[in-house]
C-alpha cells in the first residue's frame, strides 16, 4: 500500500484546467457553467506555514552542544582513565602485596578504625552514617 504522503507529493501544484467550452452547450441551467468557472479560478488551497522547522532547528542547535559538551567531557575522562590504568599497569598485582602494600596503594579501601570507624560489612551502604543521611535526603522508601 502506497503512502499517502507520497501519493498527495505527486499531485500537480495547480489545479487542472477544464475546459469550460465543453460544458457549455451541455448544461441546461444558464449562468452555470460560468458561475462554477468563476468559482474554480478564485479557488485557491493555502498551504500551512511552516511553524516547526525553526523549533526544531532551534533544538538541534541546544542538542549539539550539549552532546560536544559531553564529547568533551568524556574524552577528559578517557584521558583521566588512560591515566589511572597506566599507573594501575606499572603497580605491583594486587595478588603479591600483603595488606600493608594494598591500603598504600588504595588508601580509600584501608580499613582505618580509628579516624573511621564502620561497621561491618565496610561498605558505605551499611553505615549509619551513610543511612541517616539517605533517610533525610528522603532517598528510602517504604521498603527501607
Amino acid at each position: 500500500m502506497k503512502n499517502p504522503f507520497y501519493r498527495v507529493a505527486s499531485l500537480p501544484k495547480d489545479l487542472p484546467a477544464i475546459n469550460w467550452t465543453q460544458y457549455e452547450g451541455r448544461v441546461s441551467v444558464p449562468n452555470m457553467v460560468a458561475e462554477f468557472q468563476k468559482q474554480y479560478q478564485a479557488l485557491t488551497v493555502p498551504y500551512p506555514k511552516d511553524v516547526y522547522t525553526s523549533k526544531i532547528d532551534e533544538q538541534e542547535k541546544a542538542t549539539m552542544i550539549a552532546v560536544e559538551e559531553f564529547v568533551k567531557k568524556m574524552q577528559a575522562s578517557v584521558v583521566s582513565m588512560k591515566a589511572e590504568l597506566a599507573k594501575v599497569e606499572a603497580m605491583m598485582p594486587i595478588t603479591e602485596m600483603n595488606l600493608e602494600e594494598y591500603f598504600d596503594a588504595f588508601p580509600n579501601h584501608a580499613l582505618d578504625s580509628f579516624e573511621r570507624p564502620t561497621m561491618w560489612p565496610h561498605i558505605e551502604e551499611c553505615q549509619p552514617e551513610y543511612l541517616e543521611r539517605m533517610a533525610k535526603e528522603g532517598k528510602f522508601d517504604e521498603a527501607h
